[in-house]
This record gives C-alpha cells, sequence and structure tokens, in this order.
C-alpha cells in the first residue's frame, strides 16, 4: 500500500483538525452532510473528527498535536474545527481531505511554507478557482485545493479532481452512499470512521489484514470504528457480515484470536522491564467484548476500562507496536540464522567424517537435483526447499519428506539430494527458501547456504548467505572452514 507524500495530505487534514481551539462544547461527530457534497461516490474509507468534542477538555492533547504540526501549520492548525477524510483506489491514493475552520491563506502558507509544495496558477474549473501544487516525489502527481467557502478548504490528491468537482456541481456525490450505513452501525462519537470493502477495489485490504485466515473466514462487506476521545475513552468497531452465520463465524474467530493473544503475552513477558506493560496488554484484552448480532459483529473496548483513557491506550500503542513488530521482525529472521547455523554444523561434521574419519569422497555433497553453481536469487539454479520462492513470499510453506530427500516427487521416493546427504530436514512451516549449492574439485569444494524470504510479500527479498570450502595445505590436510552469515535486506 502507497504512503507516499501526498499519502499524508490525509494525516496533514486530520493534525489541522486535532490541533484546534479547546471550546467545551460536547458534539459528537457523525455523516457532515455540508461536505459529503464534495465527495464523489467510491470512497473506500470516510472519516470523521469533531474537534470540538475530542479535545475540548485536553490541553495536553492539543500541544501534544500542535508540536507534530510544522511551525508554519500552526495557524490552520489552531483554527481548525473538523476534518472531514475520504480515501479512494485499490491502494487508497487518492485523498479527499476537507478542512473546516480554516481560511485559505493560513491553508496555502501551511502548503508552501510548512511542506514546501510549490503552487501554480489558480485555475477556473466549474465555477471554482483550483490551484494546483506539484507532487514533493516528483512522480507527476499534483494536489488540487480549492475553497468550497471562506472557511472551508478541499485538498484533492490523485485521479479524482473530475469526480470532486463533479460532485460539488450537483453530480454524483457519497450521499446515500453504503458506507454512511456501516458508520451508523457504531455509536456517534468525536472520532468515526468506516471502510467499505466490497466493490470499491478495496478487497485486498481484507486478504492483507487477515492474512492466512482471509481464505477460510467470510470477507465483511464493511467496517466501522468509534473512538469517544475527550468523552468516556469508549471504542467501538463492528464488522458487517453478510448474514448472521457468517457473524457469528466471525465473532468466534476474534474470541479465539484474543484468547491466543493472552496466550502469547504470557509466554513472550519474559523480559522484566516489558512485564509491566505485557499486564497491561492483558488487562486491556480482558475488558474486550465481542458481540454479534443480526450480521453485525460489534467489538468493543469499554470507556474507563484502560486507566488514562484514549491517550494511555495512545501512549502504550506507541510504545508496544514498534516493539512487538521488532519482535517479529527478529523472530522471522531467527528462523534464517538457526537453521543455517545448524546447516553450517552439519556440513562441518560430513566433511569431517569423509577427510578425518576415513570414509573418502568429497567433501561436502553435491548437486544432485538441479545443476548450479551458488544462489543468486530466489527460484536459485540450486537445490531448494521450496522450489519456488513464491511459495514463501507473504507466507508460510508446509515442507513435505519428499521436499529434502528426492529429486521427484511420487511414491518410490529415494535419498537421492544433498538434504539427503548432510542429512537435513524442517517439518515445521518455513517462512524462508533454503538453497544449496557446491562447487570445485575434490580438494578446492566450496559450497554456499542460503536462506530468502520476503515475509510482507512485497517483492522485496532479504536474504540469508552462509559460505564454506575447504582449505587443503601441505602437512596439515585438507579442513573444512565455514564463514559468517552475510545478510541483505534484514527484516523483509
Amino acid at each position: 500500500m502507497r504512503y507516499d507524500g501526498f499519502g499524508r495530505i490525509a494525516v496533514l487534514g486530520v493534525l489541522l483538525a486535532l490541533g484546534a481551539g479547546c471550546e467545551k462544547k460536547k458534539a459528537s461527530a457523525a455523516p457532515d452532510r455540508d461536505t459529503l457534497q464534495y465527495l464523489p461516490p467510491g470512497a473506500a474509507v470516510y472519516a470523521v473528527i469533531d474537534v470540538q468534542a475530542a479535545l475540548g477538555n485536553s490541553g495536553e492533547l492539543k500541544e501534544l498535536v500542535l508540536g507534530l504540526v510544522p511551525a508554519a501549520c500552526s495557524d490552520a492548525a489552531r483554527d481548525a474545527k473538523r476534518a472531514v477524510v475520504a480515501l479512494y483506489g485499490k491502494e487508497f491514493n487518492s485523498v479527499v481531505a476537507i478542512v473546516q475552520g480554516v481560511s485559505p491563506e493560513a491553508l496555502f502558507g501551511c502548503l508552501e511554507k510548512g511542506l514546501k509544495l510549490a503552487a501554480g496558477l489558480p485555475e477556473a474549473r466549474d465555477g471554482l478557482e483550483v490551484v494546483s501544487f506539484a507532487s514533493p516525489e516528483g512522480d507527476g502527481r499534483a494536489l488540487a485545493v480549492f475553497s468550497a467557502s471562506a472557511t472551508t478548504q478541499v485538498l484533492v490528491v490523485g485521479e479524482v479532481l473530475d469526480a470532486v468537482l463533479r460532485a460539488a456541481a450537483g453530480g454524483p456525490s457519497l450521499a446515500g452512499a453504503s458506507i454512511l450505513d456501516t458508520l451508523s452501525r457504531v455509536p456517534s462519537a468525536p472520532v468515526v470512521a468506516a471502510l467499505q470493502l466490497s466493490g470499491t477495489g478495496a478487497e485486498d485490504l481484507w486478504r492483507e489484514l487477515a492474512e492466512e485466515l482471509a481464505d477460510t473466514l467470510p470477507m465483511p462487506s464493511g467496517a466501522a470504528l468509534s473512538i469517544d476521545i475527550g468523552g468516556s475513552g469508549g471504542i467501538t468497531g463492528a464488522l458487517v457480515m453478510s448474514d448472521a452465520a457468517a457473524a457469528r463465524t466471525m465473532q468466534q474467530t476474534i474470541r479465539a484470536a484474543l484468547a491466543k493473544a493472552r496466550e502469547a503475552i504470557a509466554r513472550e513477558a519474559e523480559d522484566p522491564s516489558a512485564m509491566a506493560m505485557m499486564g497491561m496488554g492483558v488487562n486491556l484484552l480482558d475488558a474486550v467484548s465481542v458481540e454479534a448480532s443480526g450480521a453485525v459483529v460489534r467489538v468493543s473496548l469499554a470507556g474507563g476500562s484502560f486507566p488514562g483513557g484514549v491517550g494511555a491506550l495512545g501512549m502504550m500503542s506507541a510504545i508496544a507496536i514498534p516493539t512487538y513488530m521488532k519482535f517479529v521482525r527478529s523472530a522471522k529472521a531467527e528462523e534464517a540464522r538457526l537453521n543455517l547455523g545448524k546447516l553450517a554444523s552439519l556440513l562441518e561434521r560430513y566433511a569431517d567424517a569423509r577427510i578425518t574419519g576415513g570414509q573418502g569422497g568429497q567433501a561436502f555433497p553435491s548437486n544432485s537435483r538441479v545443476a548450479g553453481d551458488h544462489c543468486d536469487a530466489p527460484n536459485c539454479n540450486a537445490e531448494c526447499v521450496p522450489r519456488s520462492a513464491d511459495d514463501v513470499s507473504g507466507r508460510k510453506y508446509q515442507p513435505t519428506d519428499s521436499d529434502w530427500m528426492c529429486s521427484a516427487t511420487g511414491p518410490n521416493c529415494t535419498p537421492e539430494t544433498a538434504w539427503a546427504e548432510i542429512p537435513f530436514a524442517i517439518t515445521q512451516p518455513i517462512g524462508f527458501q533454503y538453497c544449496y549449492s557446491v562447487k570445485g574439485g575434490v580438494n578446492e569444494m566450496t559450497f554456499e547456504l542460503a536462506a530468502f524470504g520476503d515475509a510482507d510479500g512485497d517483492g522485496v527479498w532479504s536474504s540469508y548467505r552462509r559460505q564454506g570450502m575447504l582449505l587443503c595445505s601441505g602437512a596439515a590436510g585438507c579442513l573444512p572452514t565455514i564463514g559468517a552469515i552475510v545478510v541483505t535486506n534484514e527484516g523483509e
């Protein structure tokens, strides 16, 4: 999913809104009828942030948000009252952000001085004066800005400007769209958002979120979220399923996932410095309720169930999420390191048995499955498990005995591979493609072990390589020497 320079415009809209003044009025956010006329149909995401309710009583949070906004944007941030954001397209790379309470002068100063965007000449389009800003990425994309009123500014990124202008002129708009019905499934709150999966090209997002479960779980048609910032602190999410049976299946799956998360936290809380946070995480999971009613599944975290409310939850998330992702990346890399380490030890033992143990023959197993001297890339020309790197791109592969033992699958498998000679096999699911290759004569042999991974399926591969060779010198004879692991693109 892209999140480039102009993808940050949606975030800017949110920050501008959250930085607004601190009246004590407690109006809740809801679909804003005045701004719907500027949003074309087909939005995959629709979000509304009502700042008066969200930050009305939180001067600390206001100052925190203002600190995240560039100095040249501070005036616009203080003036902003509400932000409405809609995302379009399969990769969400078309964005419409509407900021209320901000003058054109304040917004243009923010864009030109704060974000260093170059403004073009104003252009009359369907009765509106549209100003384009060049993409900071140099990719030809542009940000278009026009004023809906003296205090309402519309920012458009991507290929939806014509549709936005048609909507503003009275054409098709988001009013009455199913995404608003999805939004109605959660309580009104200062921050509300809806995601429409079906019919918006965002089905891949479900597959990305659900990963391996997406093939077995029914896909929701939409999802919604409400966060009562500034109020009780309650958080509610909803999934709109096709029918009651699908909702019950989803309910059971979420409950099972929460139970597994509790077990995982308890199992991994070995670092004393992390125990307190892990305990908070367990308490948080215990406060989550999952209920199904008709075709809708609601997941709720009651207000007051977490000390410090949403602010404390956000602070813990800011610490815990990067820590968790670091742990996940480290755990994935550990698989490759452990297996290459085990292979190196087995190959050293294999060579010793033939050189000093009197077994004779070449020091390292030969490639028997396919020809090749070295592993240059996934699907490399050597003995690899799995044979296709696609089998570990964004997923794990369950190897079988024949993967490690046989040059051809079938009932008459015989141990004829280098893996079988070493011997080496993995019975658990693997996240890497493992390859072995050897070259050279009897007294000049070298080998290479390699593990290739693409855990997130983005086409960027990490590689873990370990090379060894047979060194022969006069009276000392021949000895196997194995180098360290060389890593490229770790964490991919």
